[in-house]
């Protein structure tokens, strides 16, 4: 058998695209942490996230920003937890200031984040997702 070495790698090395004056960036530069409510465990993780970090629990289809990060819903009892953060080790950040309050998973390398701006930006975004 050969000897093969797997490298972890990103889904993409970021970009820039420019559309008829509407800008895509990919956000090579956040990290993607997803956090699970425990059974029963709403109001700890509720208090714990609003201490460590100042951010609230985001109702469905909504999120919540505070110091740099953003709180994402994703489906009931699971949300994403969006920031800057240079190192590979976003996942153990959040797992230790969670304390057990919450479980959580690293999505960097899984999903992407990108940022969209410009005059077709809500026509071409509601095409694909719910806007409230």
């Amino acid at each position: 058998m050969a000897n093969i070495k797997l490298t972890a790698a990103p889904l993409s090395g970021g970009g820039d695209i420019d559309i008829a004056g509407n800008r895509i960036i990919i956000r090579d530069d956040l990290a993607l942490v997803s956090v699970a409510t425990p059974l029963g465990g709403e109001d700890a993780l509720k208090k714990t996230l609003t201490a460590e970090f100042g951010l609230k629990v985001p109702a469905a289809t909504l999120s919540s920003t505070a110091k740099g990060m953003r709180a994402v819903s994703m489906a009931p009892d699971a949300m994403l937890l969006i920031f800057a953060h240079a190192t590979p080790d976003a996942e153990m950040h959040v797992r230790a200031k969670l304390g057990g309050a919450g479980y959580t998973t690293d999505q960097t390398d899984s999903m992407l984040a990108i940022e969209v701006s410009g005059p077709a930006t809500m026509a071409a975004m509601e095409r694909i997702c719910p806007l409230g």
